[in-house]
């Protein structure tokens, strides 16, 4: 890496650009026609003091992002090439979901709620597995018991593996400002096996400005590792006797551990 390192300084191309650059060095090639070097020594060799003036991360990002160079480094390559270089891995990752328009979606595959309605709503049921079909145009969603047995309901959702969340979207109503009692009140909690949970720190604080106007709340993530995320809620934008609870559908972002 040190040979690498000094060489590029003198490469008379460098006036071309980091990406030309990028580009030459991932297409180096051994005798036995692998990769000379690796996306973390490319990353290391432009984030060098001595080249460009060092690119920050959010910039090594873009070059690894480029055409000519991405899907060549997928988005864990691009991330550990960043983290390679020094980097701290939070910002490495978000570098990276900055440069590919955000965190990837994980994939839910199951859902429950402490309360929910049988009765179809365009030909689906009210039920927890709603939340997790996706974006619906405000067809389908989940809803809490109606006749006030259920005044404090919750719904868990199950990610398909262990995962670092790093977005949490809950789409509560069809849009702004339509009619649809969303939750006032709520935590978010997680866990790995649905049975004990742990705090994340997210409840409709987390939310500036809220109103029961408000169709959805897109939350930061956390550090832990999480296989279930839990909605608990306790406050409806609907005053009783009406106060019940309705999601049209969750997403989370981010990448399996």
């Amino acid at each position: 890496m040190g040979e690498m390192m000094s060489s590029t300084t003198s490469i008379p191309f460098l006036k071309a650009g980091p990406t030309l650059l990028a580009t030459a060095l991932k297409s180096v090639t051994t005798d036995a026609g692998t990769p000379a070097y690796t996306s973390g020594e490319i990353a290391s060799a432009l984030h060098s003091p001595g080249v460009y003036g060092g690119l920050s991360a959010s910039e090594l990002a873009q070059v690894l992002y480029a055409p000519s160079l991405y899907p060549g480094f997928s988005r864990g390559e691009m991330a550990d090439a960043l983290i390679a270089t020094g980097i701290d891995a939070r910002a490495a990752r978000d570098a990276v979901d900055a440069a590919l328009g955000g965190p990837p979606l994980l994939k839910l595959v199951e859902a429950r709620a402490s309360s929910e309605l049988p009765a179809l709503y365009n030909r689906k049921p009210q039920t927890a597995d709603r939340l997790i079909e996706g974006p619906n145009a405000g067809g389908t969603f989940w809803n809490s018991s109606l006749d006030g047995s259920d005044p404090s309901p919750w719904f868990w959702i199950k990610l398909e593996q262990t995962s670092i969340v790093r977005m949490l979207t809950i789409r509560w109503k069809a849009k702004d400002g339509h009619v649809g009692a969303r939750a006032m009140k709520y935590d978010v909690m997680s866990s790995i096996d649905g049975i004990t949970w742990s705090a994340t720190g997210l409840d409709q604080s987390t939310m500036p400005g809220l109103s029961p106007e408000r169709g959805t709340d897109v939350l930061p993530g956390w550090a832990s590792p999480t296989r279930f995320i839990k909605v608990s809620m306790s406050e409806s934008s609907y005053a009783p006797p009406r106060a019940y609870f309705t999601c049209h559908y969750v997403l989370v972002a981010g990448e399996p551990v």
